[in-house]
């Protein structure tokens, strides 16, 4: 009896920190993931607000530019 309570026990020990071991693997996964994406967010995020504010510059001064029409008869060259 001695001998199957100690394999009992022992079993319980190894599952829980081979159970232990992969949780703290995907937790470490998950970190790096989240850095990646954090450094690239990081690098971007300034270019797409300065993009955004391009695209907006640009379809507001599309309705406030005003384009010369061809000469008339009466205009020098």
């Amino acid at each position: 009896m001695c001998d199957q309570q100690t394999f009992s026990t022992a079993l319980s020990i190894l599952t829980a920190v081979i159970t232990g071991g992969y949780i703290l693997v995907y937790i470490a996964i998950d970190n790096r993931k989240n850095r990646h994406i954090d450094s690239y967010n990081q690098i971007m995020s300034p270019f797409l607000k300065s993009l955004s504010a391009y695209c907006r510059f640009v379809t507001w001064s599309k309705s406030q530019l005003i384009y010369s029409k061809g000469k008339d008869a009466y205009e020098e060259k």
